[in-house]
């Protein structure tokens, strides 16, 4: 038998037994008016016979009507109990919503370990999003995560960029990832070191508009790996002309280490940061990187390092075997005299905002 939808709104057998997937696609069908008059009640109707029968995307749709009062009235409260009925049923679209919702809190009490719980369930399911989310949370240790899991972040990273529905991503979303995974790759952090794939990921960045990653792939592309600076027994020299600013009181926290920038030095021809790397343990390392950048903190634009004294390559590092502070010296291009007022960043934290120079 062909299934119409000429029965539809006739009472009797045809609506008995009648599976939770074809109430959905009936109420589908007055939603948005396929062969039918539209009818945002009756699709309402349709929706809720699918979730009697416990049907995972019957109670996903029928939660979305409980939000935007679609033929009935805006009910949070039963939004979040139908959402959470169909995560119940298994509906991995509910999951990755209600990790959104505990997150941003908007319609439900925020609540982080509730947030993660559901989007780790929907990453499990493939779902690319869930999996993009968590993988920069993790990375950067920020939103609903607890802390920072390089671990955790490439697994995540790796899933989504593999994930068919990648490209479903908006740009920036994509972007992050990639960006994100050329700092796995660059420094080690969650997969073994790879100068060649991080560079990749710098590139893919850079293709879905990171305009940090596309100033890191250009000065890849232009150097193809040629010096950042010198080794760390020839240290860049400052010039004889150049001014020095101290910066006292500044410093950030990563896993490893206390970093603090100490002064910047203001010449003609360059501009020298004078940095310090407290180690947290024996056996570390540090290292400069391409993202590593001066701000005009008037105009927002962007001065990127072009040599450093702890390592001669990109990627390079400089292995630490105790815990005693480490000073290493970064060189950045001249600042035009138009600059006032920098920021100093690491390319992902800030060491310092808002200093004047002149």
């Amino acid at each position: 038998m062909t299934w119409g939808v000429t029965f539809i709104g006739q009472r009797g057998q045809f609506e008995i037994g009648l599976k939770g997937s074809l109430c959905v696609g009936i109420s589908n069908c007055y939603l948005n008016g396929y062969g039918v008059t539209k009818n945002e009640y009756t699709a309402f109707q349709w929706y809720k016979k699918a979730a009697d029968q416990e049907s995972g995307p019957g109670l996903y749709r029928l939660a979305g009507c409980y939000l935007e009062g679609t033929g009935t009235n805006k009910d949070k409260a039963k939004f979040i109990e139908y959402l959470e009925k169909a995560a119940a049923a298994d509906y991995t679209d509910a999951k990755m919503r209600l990790g959104y919702e505990y997150w941003q809190g908007e319609n439900v009490t925020a609540n982080n370990s509730k947030a993660v719980k559901w989007f780790k369930e929907a990453a499990e399911e493939d779902d690319v999003f869930s999996q993009a989310l968590l993988g920069y949370a993790y990375y950067r240790g920020e939103d609903f995560v607890p802390e920072k899991d390089y671990n955790q972040a490439f697994t995540y990273l790796a899933q989504a960029a593999r994930n068919n529905a990648f490209e479903q991503l908006d740009d920036s979303m994509k972007a992050d990832v990639y960006r994100c995974l050329s700092g796995c790759y660059r420094y080690g952090r969650g997969v073994e070191a790879d100068q060649s794939l991080a560079s990749y990921y710098t590139e893919q960045a850079a293709k879905y508009g990171n305009s940090d990653s596309q100033r890191a792939a250009e000065l890849i592309r232009n150097r193809g790996n040629a010096p950042l600076g010198r080794s760390s027994s020839s240290r860049p020299q400052s010039s004889s002309s150049t001014r020095k600013i101290n910066v006292p009181a500044n410093r950030f926290e990563t896993d490893t280490h206390t970093w603090q920038l100490v002064s910047i030095e203001i010449g003609e021809d360059a501009t020298y940061l004078n940095k310090r790397a407290i180690p947290k343990s024996t056996g570390t390392y540090v290292a400069s990187n391409a993202d590593e950048f001066i701000e005009d903190a008037e105009t927002g634009r962007k001065y990127y390092i072009t040599a450093s004294s702890v390592g001669a390559k990109i990627g390079d590092k400089k292995a630490l075997y105790n815990t005693n502070p480490f000073d290493f010296k970064e060189t950045y291009p001249a600042l035009p005299s138009s600059v006032r007022v920098i920021n100093v960043s690491s390319g992902s934290q800030y060491y310092v905002k808002n200093v004047r120079i002149r």
